[in-house]
């Protein structure tokens, strides 16, 4: 079973393997996918990727008024006339409980509508890498792993997170070949001493959020295993 890392969106088409017939995992620490993997664990009924601001405004206004949150950030921020940002932490149980989302992002949401032609989407973090990789096992397909990256480039948080999977998959099924990316990212996890929080003074992302004042966002993104779903991709919704 070959598990391969896109280091970028972009790079998806470098593939090893082939989109249809693998799982596909997207992946973006800060902080799209672990807010989506907070939100369902919180009790929201799916939650919808938009690309644009323009789609989540037209989804929410053919919902029914009050079923609905609309969140999303543009440079890390909330934005103007949504009801959430882009923090995890502001994904309370009292707030989405019974709702579904739409959410647009920067880099996160694109890397999960990327993976819509793919076998099966499973939406990861720190936060339930290690559930994310027993569902990828058990699958027994073959695996591309979607870093979100920003602005088109590489990060390392995404990475190290892809890394991590890989990891966990390497240790759980007897026939994982990861590709030469995928081998790269599992070095670049275990560098860290399996320890994700050292790349707090590495990352450029980790380094805007603080500055923004989204510092315990940083922290709560990087806690391993923490929520023990899989949210997956259904009919162009995230649920669990």
């Amino acid at each position: 079973m070959i598990v391969d890392c896109c280091l970028t969106p972009d790079s998806l088409e470098d593939a090893r393997t082939n989109l249809s017939s693998c799982v596909a995992v997207p992946i973006d620490v800060f902080r799209a996918t672990s807010t989506i993997i907070t939100a369902l664990f919180n009790g929201c009924r799916s939650v919808f990727p938009a690309l644009s601001v323009n789609e989540a405004q037209e989804v929410r206004d053919r919902c029914p008024a009050g079923a609905v949150i609309i969140a999303g950030e543009r440079n890390g921020l909330k934005i103007p006339g949504f009801d959430l940002g882009n923090s995890p932490l502001e994904f309370t149980p009292s707030l989405v409980l019974g709702k579904s989302i739409i959410l647009i992002t920067s880099n996160g949401t694109r890397a999960v509508r990327l993976g819509v032609l793919a076998r099966a989407v499973l939406v990861a973090g720190f936060l339930n890498a290690g559930s994310v990789a027993k569902r990828i096992c058990e699958l027994g397909l073959g695996c591309v792993i979607i870093c979100a990256g920003t602005r088109g480039h590489p990060c390392v948080e995404d990475a190290v997170c892809a890394g991590l999977i890989t990891h966990y998959c390497a240790l759980n099924h007897p026939r994982i070949r990861p590709t030469a990316r995928a081998k790269f990212c599992m070095d670049l996890y275990r560098r860290t001493g399996m320890n994700p929080r050292r790349i707090i003074g590495i990352s450029r992302n980790a380094s805007y959020l603080r500055k923004l004042g989204y510092e315990r966002d940083v922290h709560y993104c990087l806690q391993v295993d923490e929520i023990p779903i899989v949210p997956v991709v259904t009919d162009g919704l995230i649920i669990i």
